[in-house]
């Protein structure tokens, strides 16, 4: 499974899912926006990015090492360490790159009444279906190691007899404060977690034992309010599946780019042309 680490998705982003990411988010959210960090490889900046704009929110490049000093291709060893960027509200989202909106949203739709955070759950019933039986994933590797991972963490966390629900893959609030309380509580998986450079089965899944956490322990809620719609790039066939899907336009609050190619080097056309259409214009930060 460590093929996985070292597959074209990992270190081909010639989609440029982070563009329309970043124009979803001043379409849809920019309201509820200060500041915007972009936690990059080496502190490198995106080709289509102006940092020499006087945008607002503003935009700061952080070079991970500095959070976490040292080099790790292990996205979960840098989510452990991204509460500790200067100058980051107690509360903030945080975005994979391929996490894009679809509606216009603001931050009621991350905080309850009850002034708890809400994490939405995955409602994909094939992403269920191998989130409960991890074995299958033996069969058809849907996500290089990551299922089994995630049942390794159900025990330390000691939830293996009732398996909850899959997270989805979209922007997900989090609390400083509550991150720094995890991190006491799982001192041990998590200094192990921050040695690591390559994600793998093994990997202690940082923010999924987050949300299950506290959830459980009262202080986060999980719904199935808003759903995501996944547009997979890996061969043909999925491109030929996203064209079919993308006749009708997704009506989900979130679009998620599930990028698992193994070998190839090109995105898929029919994804491109989709977010070309969906966000013509540049945005502010372009």
């Amino acid at each position: 499974r460590l093929v996985h680490a070292y597959s074209q998705s990992r270190f081909n982003s010639n989609l440029e899912e982070l563009k329309y990411a970043l124009r979803s988010v001043e379409r849809h959210l920019i309201g509820s926006v200060r500041k915007i960090f972009l936690v990059t490889n080496n502190g490198s900046v995106p080709k289509f990015i102006d940092l020499s704009k006087d945008s607002d929110p503003p935009i700061e490049i952080i070079d991970y090492r500095t959070l976490l000093g040292r080099e790790s291709f292990c996205s979960r060893s840098i989510e452990s360490v991204l509460h500790k960027i200067p100058g980051l509200s107690e509360h903030f989202l945080y975005f994979n790159d391929d996490m894009i909106l679809n509606q216009d949203l603001d931050l009621r739709d991350w905080f309850g009444s009850n002034g708890q955070g809400i994490w939405y759950q995955d409602t994909s019933p094939l992403i269920r279906f191998f989130h409960r039986y991890a074995f299958f994933s033996n069969l058809i590797d849907v996500d290089g190691g990551v299922v089994f991972a995630r049942h390794r963490m159900f025990q330390k966390l000691e939830i293996e007899g009732s398996i909850p629900p899959p997270i989805g893959h979209n922007p997900r609030i989090l609390s400083k404060s509550l991150i720094e309380d995890f991190v006491e509580r799982f001192s041990d998986e998590v200094t192990v977690l921050r040695e690591q450079v390559f994600r793998s089965p093994k990997a202690f899944c940082f923010f999924d034992a987050y949300c299950y956490y506290y959830v459980d322990q009262g202080k986060l809620t999980f719904t199935q309010d808003k759903k995501t719609a996944i547009l997979i790039q890996r061969n043909q066939l999925t491109s030929l599946i996203n064209r079919v899907s993308l006749l009708i336009p997704p009506r989900q609050a979130f679009i998620c780019i599930a990028d698992i190619r193994m070998e190839s080097t090109s995105p898929c056309s029919a994804v491109k042309g989709f977010l070309d259409r969906l966000f013509p214009e540049p945005s502010r930060w372009e």
